[in-house]
């Protein structure tokens, strides 16, 4: 039996309820939850940490071994996802919005297994990146400062938990992932592609395709967006759309200037200004006018840290 399996996970912060994710009675899902080690590129002696949580596809039997099902486990496709940030852990993702499992916004944080879960077609692995996010840390506090760094440690992170699992090494492999990940998905997809095409490189990893969703790759056309977006759903009228055009006027000015503080603040206040023209809605989904219960998942976080 692996070290890193799940086999059931508290199901509320005072942990009193528990829920079976692969146990030997009830075997729901394969689960895989743990750290890979890589040793420091900067600090010899040192090691970096990354964090992962495997969940694999439902179309699978963990009722069967892995041997005599290996063909359809190797043709299954194998997403990763990452949250953005950056900094934002992928636990986000995998509680709130594709995951297996969903957190409640009640004061337990009450877990429940949720119908809509992107495993339900594929093996999904979350991964709290880069170190510093979430259960993800360095010895030596090795936080990286560019993409190309950022890329090259998770490449070795993803040789590491093949090397653990290699019966999900030649599945046709997706890179996903959301917001600042607009960044994080092609440089890492790069990344993979280029140590592929050497001939001394790791493991053979088999990419076939990166997807983003609300990808934030730049900053002046996400805001620009946004506001015809909000406008053309009807939560702003032409009066409110023409004040935030103008008011992007100057963060445009300042981005252009080199002013990078100025314009996040001026930034931050636009996205601030435009939900609340539209009476504070959910962004994400404009159906809603609750934001997804973010807190319930930090409290439960801190609690079992």
């Amino acid at each position: 039996m692996s070290s890193d399996l799940v086999t059931s996970i508290p199901a509320n912060i005072p942990n009193t309820q528990r829920i079976d994710i692969c146990t030997k009675d009830t075997k729901k899902v394969r689960s895989y939850s743990g750290h890979v080690h890589i040793d420091s590129m900067e600090n010899p002696g040192t090691e970096n940490h990354l964090f992962y949580w495997f969940f694999e596809s439902q179309t699978c039997n963990p009722n069967v071994a892995v041997h005599e099902q290996q063909e359809l486990i190797s043709r299954t496709p194998l997403l990763i996802w990452l949250n953005g940030g950056p900094g934002a852990s992928s636990l986000l993702g995998l509680f709130l919005e594709n995951g297996p499992l969903s957190i409640g916004d009640d004061a337990a944080g009450t877990i429940s297994v949720s119908s809509n879960t992107w495993n339900q077609e594929a093996h999904v692995v979350f991964w709290d990146q880069p170190i510093g996010t979430g259960y993800s840390y360095s010895d030596a506090e090795e936080y990286v400062h560019d993409e190309s760094t950022l890329s090259r440690m998770f490449w070795k992170g993803l040789q590491k938990f093949f090397s653990a699992h290699p019966e999900y090494a030649q599945c046709p492999l997706y890179v996903c992932g959301e917001s600042y990940a607009g960044k994080y998905v092609p440089a890492i997809a790069l990344e993979i592609d280029e140590q592929n095409r050497r001939t001394v490189a790791g493991r053979h990893l088999n990419l076939q395709g990166i997807a983003v969703g609300n990808g934030w790759i730049k900053p002046e056309l996400s805001l620009r967006v946004m506001f015809d977006y909000v406008y053309t759903t009807g939560f702003l009228g032409i009066g409110q759309k023409d004040a935030l055009d103008n008011s992007y006027t100057a963060f445009q000015a300042a981005l252009e200037a080199g002013d990078r503080e100025r314009a996040t603040n001026l930034g931050n206040d636009l996205v601030a200004t435009t939900l609340a023209y539209g009476g504070n809605f959910d962004l994400y989904d404009v159906r809603r006018w609750d934001d997804l219960p973010m807190g319930a998942l930090r409290a439960t976080w801190t609690a079992r840290t």
